[in-house]
């Protein structure tokens, strides 16, 4: 679902109580906290900020998995948090299976979402799903409804339009009345570019940056 939302609500108050949980039993002390803040923040800087996957990513994932690991094992704020006895070493087993049982069970969500959601009356209206698929690259058209609208909105390849949010690579452009979910193709487009679009596969529409001569 685009913005945020309770989707986004729920996420925000499930890692408040988990963090908050672990503080207070102590297994959560500052600095595995700041390592957790600072990976977070590296990946945004890397979604938001830098093109492509690099140090920024890297460095993220690893200061979020260094921090996780960390609360797993109860020590003192001045200690480096590793398993010295048989208790810390159950205790980190018992929290590593409970991590990996909690992202299978996330992956096997989330491809049943993607599978069935569109199915389900009353809530295939929280996604935007194309009224009519694509045929070819060239002279393809799409229509598509936006759950929020009655109205439809059709384009097709070769429509020039208005990037509205920087593409990195995906975001929204305006080609005429309508506003489409877009995906640019090669560099990352600012707020504002001509783009034109060259692919549509299904609901995904492919644009570019619109050459001095292209015409809307």
């Amino acid at each position: 679902t685009p913005g945020f939302g309770l989707p986004g609500l729920v996420a925000v108050v499930c890692f408040a109580l988990i963090l908050g949980s672990k503080y207070l039993v102590g297994m959560a002390n500052w600095v595995e906290i700041i390592l957790l803040f600072i990976g977070l923040g590296l990946l945004l800087v890397e979604i938001f900020v830098l093109p492509g996957f690099g140090v920024a990513g890297f460095l993220g994932i690893t200061c979020v998995v260094i921090g996780l690991f960390g609360m797993l094992i109860r020590n003192a704020p001045d200690e480096i948090p590793w398993p010295d006895t048989v208790g810390d070493w159950q205790s980190l087993s018992s929290g590593i299976i409970g991590l990996a049982a909690g992202f299978a069970g996330f992956v096997v969500l989330a491809w049943l979402l993607s599978r069935y959601l569109p199915k389900i009356p009353f809530l295939s209206g929280l996604i935007l799903s194309p009224a009519v698929a694509a045929t070819g690259r060239s002279g393809a058209r799409i229509s598509m409804t936006s759950p929020l609208e009655s109205t439809s909105v059709s384009v097709q390849v070769g429509d020039v339009g208005e990037v509205l949010s920087t593409l990195r690579p995906a975001g929204k452009a305006r080609f005429g009345d309508a506003i489409v979910d877009v995906v640019a193709a090669g560099d990352f487009l600012g707020r504002g570019t001509e783009v034109r679009i060259i692919e549509i596969h299904g609901s995904r529409v492919v644009v570019k940056k619109a050459e001095s001569g292209d015409e809307t």
